[in-house]
């Protein structure tokens, strides 16, 4: 299931079209099933809370597994891939309960099985403020903006409460799910040291991580501004690694 980026304030399910392009072929080709979800976000006229962003994606998978028989798909072979915003829900997908964050879609059918969640530069966790020092010192104004915006008080919860929630290193388990990190070195948006921070926490508690770093990268695995150097990976070979990693996760379950 893919989830798109947009910086919780845009994006569509359509990207998967453009960021996903060889691993539709490439999946479907090897029969498993590709899903690509919205979900709401900020400024779209609607008062949210940030863990709604997130309850929103738990909510589809939990719609896949109750539609899984007309669907035609496994439910307890899943995988989780996100794109910037969407990498940071990716994993908060597989790292959490079934029922945590629950949402529209509930009762019975709705058990599902994360198997592994692919996160391609995105946000590990929001309780830790020198990993964000990069953003904060090239983006002050607007990362102080949607931080306003993201970690307001809402349905109940606190604003450390929601930071909490949606932060991926505070779910991590010795028995969580795999997980693969992918990130540009010199990504000034969401910096490196997130995918580093959540790599070093699961291997302190057993955990199953992989971290890829794409050198002479920036967000997006762009080049990086003013540098004749590029990236060490293309887009298209950092799709070859999702294509690798989902059919190995679903071939060992």
């Amino acid at each position: 299931m893919y989830i798109h980026g947009g910086g919780n304030t845009g994006g569509t399910k359509n990207a998967i079209y453009t960021k996903g392009d060889l691993i539709l072929k490439e999946l479907t080709a090897a029969g498993i099933a590709v899903a690509s979800i919205d979900y709401r976000v900020f400024g779209q006229g609607e008062e949210l809370g940030f863990h709604q962003l997130f309850q929103d994606c738990k909510d589809a998978i939990r719609y896949l597994a109750k539609n899984s028989d007309r669907l035609g798909i496994d439910p307890h072979k899943m995988v989780t891939w996100g794109t910037s915003a969407g990498g940071s829900k990716a994993l908060i997908c597989a790292l959490t309960a079934n029922d945590l964050l629950p949402g529209e879609v509930t009762g019975p059918g709705t058990e599902h099985t994360v198997i592994g969640a692919i996160s391609f530069y995105g946000a590990t966790t929001y309780l830790v403020p020198e990993l964000w020092s990069k953003r904060l010192e090239r983006f002050p104004a607007r990362s102080q903006s949607k931080g306003e915006m993201m970690f307001k008080p809402s349905d109940g919860l606190s604003s450390e409460e929601i930071k909490r929630l949606v932060s991926a290193d505070q779910h991590l388990k010795a028995d969580s799910p795999p997980i693969l990190l992918v990130h540009g070195d010199t990504d000034p948006t969401v910096p490196i040291e997130l995918s580093k921070h959540l790599y070093q926490q699961a291997k302190s508690k057993g955990g199953d991580v992989k971290l890829i770093e794409v050198t002479n990268a920036g967000h997006g695995f762009k080049p990086v501004k003013g540098s004749d150097a590029a990236p060490s990976m293309t887009w298209n070979a950092t799709q070859t690694l999702v294509i690798k990693q989902v059919i190995e996760w679903v071939k060992q379950k």
